[in-house]
């Protein structure tokens, strides 16, 4: 179902550049639970972000179906119509309750909301009756599982998740996991964690990686690969089993995906325990073409009611934020508009300004600052006599411009 060809990411910071994966070659097929494990900064997440369409690879090729993720299948027709996302911080709307941020995903699909389809959602992560909770009355594994729940509604065919154990406690942990295993009998469920035990307990295969580089491919559950997975001008088989013109019958009658059979030179094994392979094929195949519906699914954004409607539940679900932040901006305006006074005065021009207004026949300005008994005031705050000062004299009509400093 899912096909990586020499897939490489570079991140790039001025003339620096690291190398987060380099030819990562890798198969899976439509169901089964698979572990990617690492150290940090081994490129796991960086793995899980580019096969799930959140961020582009530099280099090679990511096909779905057999169709080429980014040419064939736009990134956001793919993103929203066929995975799922579970993420370690669980991502919820905290101003909306539990159904509507399950609902949220068919609000961008823009289907009409289905509260029974969301209510089954909620049934099979066992949290039926919760419907209408707040996030913030629900502890971290609830709300882990609305999240997983907010995923399934979308009937996706990968469910992609990112550390999503790491902020709860042992036994919610179990519970997740549990979960995602369970769904993994029907879909396929990718997750990156650091949890090698659990990795252990419920993965059907773990892929290990290090320096963006695969070191080792188990696979620990024969019966969740299938018999053939087809992929572009690849076919994968299940390690130890050869292509057989029995196979090429099945995949005549897969008339869902019009799959057209004819030569080639090799197909793909998955090995137990080691890397995919090449391996010579005693009946080569190649796929001449796979229709793809998704591919051809127009992409789907917020409509601009429910956007607002998001926006106004968010502003007054928080009311003492929000009269805050008026009255932090009505000070901030004000201590602006203030400032802006304050630089902009010109005591000659106020002056001039004065007895232009008062009809006076001549105006006289005196240069500097001086005090009551004729002294020059300094910043030191001394007094100093100084000479009689110098005197600007105008007569009106006059140009106020000409007594600016």
């Amino acid at each position: 179902m899912v096909l990586l060809n020499n897939v490489t990411k570079i991140y790039e910071s001025g003339s620096a550049k690291t190398a987060a994966l380099t030819d990562v070659n890798l198969s899976f097929p439509s169901k089964g639970l698979v572990f990617i494990l690492g150290k940090s900064g081994s490129g796991k997440s960086t793995l899980l972000n580019v096969i799930a369409g959140l961020d582009g690879a530099t280099g090679g090729e990511i096909f779905i179906d057999g169709a080429r993720l980014g040419s064939d299948i736009r990134i956001d027709d793919y993103r929203n119509n066929t995975v799922g996302f579970v993420f370690q911080e669980f991502n919820l709307n905290k101003s909306l309750n539990v159904e509507q941020n399950i609902l949220l995903s068919e609000r961008l699909k823009n289907r009409p909301a289905d509260t029974q389809k969301a209510a089954q959602a909620l049934d099979t992560v066992g949290l039926s009756g919760k419907a209408k909770k707040k996030i913030n009355q629900l502890s971290g594994g609830e709300q882990q599982r609305t999240a997983i729940a907010r995923a399934l509604i979308k009937d996706p065919k990968i469910i992609f998740a990112d550390e999503p154990t790491g902020k709860l406690d042992e036994a919610n942990g179990e519970i997740v996991f549990g979960l995602l295993k369970e769904l993994s009998a029907k879909i396929l469920v990718i997750a990156v964690s650091h949890d090698k035990e659990s990795a252990e307990k419920y993965a059907d295969r773990i892929i290990r990686l290090s320096d963006g580089r695969i070191v080792s491919d188990t696979v620990r559950n024969k019966d969740f690969i299938e018999a053939i997975t087809v992929c572009q001008d690849t076919v994968t088989l299940p390690y130890g089993k050869k292509f057989s013109p029995q196979d090429a019958e099945v995949l005549n009658a897969n008339k869902d995906k019009s799959v057209t059979i004819s030569k080639a030179e090799k197909f793909v094994a998955i090995q137990d325990g080691g890397m995919p392979e090449s391996t010579p094929a005693e009946e080569a195949v190649q796929v001449a073409s796979i229709d793809n519906a998704a591919s051809k699914r127009r992409s789907k954004s917020l409509k601009n009611k429910d956007a607002v409607y998001l926006a106004l539940k968010n502003l007054f679900s928080r009311k003492i934020k929000t009269v805050a932040s008026i009255a932090i901006c009505v000070i901030m305006f004000a201590v602006f508009g203030l400032s802006a006074i304050i630089i902009s005065y010109n005591e000659y021009q106020a002056n001039a300004r004065t007895f232009i207004k008062n009809n006076e026949g001549e105006i006289i300005i005196y240069q500097g600052a001086y005090n009551e008994w004729g002294g020059l005031i300094q910043k030191s705050g001394k007094r100093f006599k100084t000479p009689q000062p110098r005197i600007y004299k105008a007569s009106i009509p006059t140009d106020i411009s000409r007594f600016s400093v």
